[in-house]
């Protein structure tokens, strides 16, 4: 975990000194650092939505369990925004969208990147939601008054 910290840490202080050590500004490859660690970024939450419903494969399931110790296939009930992260990855990639491709301003007032603005003003209200609900479950896990099975049984073929 705390190696994916320093390695996206260090790529970004890396990406903001070559930046500033041009004379000029290069928009092209801001754009491409921009959609690669964008990218990573929805790629990492899709592998934490789908971990509520499905059992990742290997290596995949060496990435660390949301609410150690549980395994969050045996926690019941199911949160009810569990599946609000992976919603929210798909309006996010959506808006992306909007970002890459252009098109000429409608009434000369509405493109895509004013609707990408507008976009972002309901994902961040749904993200802020569902970091909420997650912060309750964490803080449930830690008092026990989360149900759920620890990690390392050996029900349905979990190996820890």
């Amino acid at each position: 975990m705390y190696l994916l910290i320093f390695i996206f840490t260090l790529a970004y202080v890396m990406h903001i000194s070559y930046l500033l050590s041009t004379p000029r500004f290069d928009y092209g490859w801001n754009v491409l650092f921009n959609l690669a660690m964008g990218s990573t970024h929805l790629l990492l939450w899709t592998l934490f939505s789908l971990s509520f419903s499905y059992r990742l494969p290997w290596p995949l399931s060496l990435i660390p369990t949301p609410y150690p110790p549980l395994d969050p296939l045996h926690i019941h009930p199911k949160p009810s925004w569990s599946t609000r992260s992976a919603l929210l990855v798909t309006t996010t990639t959506m808006a992306m969208s909007l970002e890459l491709v252009d098109f000429p301003p409608v009434w000369r007032v509405v493109d895509a990147h004013s609707l990408w603005h507008l976009a972002t003003v309901f994902i961040g209200r749904g993200w802020y939601g569902f970091l909420v609900g997650d912060v309750d479950m964490l803080d449930g896990v830690r008092m026990g008054t989360v149900k759920g099975e620890v990690r390392g049984s050996e029900k349905e073929g979990w190996s820890g």
